[in-house]
């Protein structure tokens, strides 16, 4: 845990209503359950998936625990949603809720368990957004008119990939 976080320590500093992390002078690491004011667009993130391949990966090297949000994270973010009345304009995830997951992916029963994407879709069924954008699964791809799947496509916010469908 100490190598993860003197590697990917960053300042912080407020910006766009929470605390962001900074990179560089325009590259800000938005931070798990917050919700951010950009454009006048409330935008909530939450970063975080357990790595499918972690039996192949190096603990500390390659794979860290940190990558699966704390229990601790993941309440702030349905406060942070609570107190902003379950509405935001867009969502932004490292995963995706397990109903998409389950369409994608096919795995087992058991490494379908990420807490994450339980986790997310108990807030798909509790929040109101335009958009939700995710990109863990390594796939560009509508999902209904509401979720995208991003990966290789860079899309102006509120677009999908393909207009219209799948």
């Amino acid at each position: 845990h100490e190598n993860f976080d003197r590697l990917f320590a960053l300042p912080e500093v407020e910006m766009f209503g929470a605390k962001v992390g900074v990179v560089n002078d325009s590259i800000f690491h938005l931070k798990r359950g917050e919700i951010y004011t950009i454009d006048d667009n409330k935008i909530f993130t939450f970063g975080g998936a357990q790595s499918q391949d972690k039996m192949y990966r190096k603990e500390g090297i390659s794979w860290w625990p940190q990558e699966i949000p704390s229990y601790a994270e993941m309440q702030k973010g349905l406060d942070t949603l609570e107190q902003a009345d379950w509405t935001v304009d867009y969502i932004l995830t490292h995963t995706c809720p397990k109903r998409i997951a389950q369409t994608i992916v096919d795995i087992d029963e058991d490494r379908m368990k990420d807490p994450v994407v339980e986790y997310l879709d108990h807030i798909f069924d509790l929040t109101q957004f335009k958009m939700w954008y995710f990109g863990h699964m390594h796939i560009d791809r509508n999902f209904g008119d509401k979720l995208v799947g991003q990966y290789q496509t860079v899309l102006e916010v509120g677009k999908h990939i393909w207009a219209g469908g799948q």
